[in-house]
């Protein structure tokens, strides 16, 4: 889970040592909007480097949620492709239940496997869709 990682991430960071109440204010907060409010509103000045490790934390938490959306949207995708075949159109089904499961648990690489899987799988079957799924990575970037 991206709030659990974070915050195990920010109490192993030594850059925060000398802030007063570290690591007790950090320990009580529990849900990621409060851990990205921590990092964004604390005062670092009284550390050597606690504000550029909270900045390239934000980043990377950034990065994990983007990762996660991508991943999610993928799922969307998938669910929203005409199959006719209604053998194969329940096994994508069953997939994307377990994709969006994995992304909300916090499991990025069963995840990532869980969709490089479905894609090959729907591409395989349906061929026609890969021009389709390139599109889509492509809207990503934008």
């Amino acid at each position: 889970m991206i709030a659990s990682d974070l915050k195990q991430h920010i109490l192993a960071t030594g850059n925060y040592v000398n802030l007063p109440g570290f690591p007790g204010c950090v320990e009580s907060l529990t849900t990621l909007e409060e851990l990205v409010r921590w990092l964004g509103n604390t005062d670092f000045s009284a550390t050597h480097s606690g504000l550029e490790a909270a900045v390239m934390e934000l980043i990377r938490t950034a990065n994990s949620l983007r990762y996660q959306e991508a991943l999610y949207l993928f799922a969307i995708w998938a669910e929203q492709q005409q199959i006719s075949d209604t053998f194969f159109a329940g096994i994508v089904t069953r997939d994307v239940r377990h994709l969006k499961a994995d992304i909300q648990s916090g499991r990025s690489q069963e995840a990532f496997e869980a969709a490089s899987s479905l894609a090959v799988r729907m591409v395989k079957h349906q061929p026609a869709l890969r021009p389709h799924l390139a599109e889509r990575v492509l809207s990503l970037t934008r």
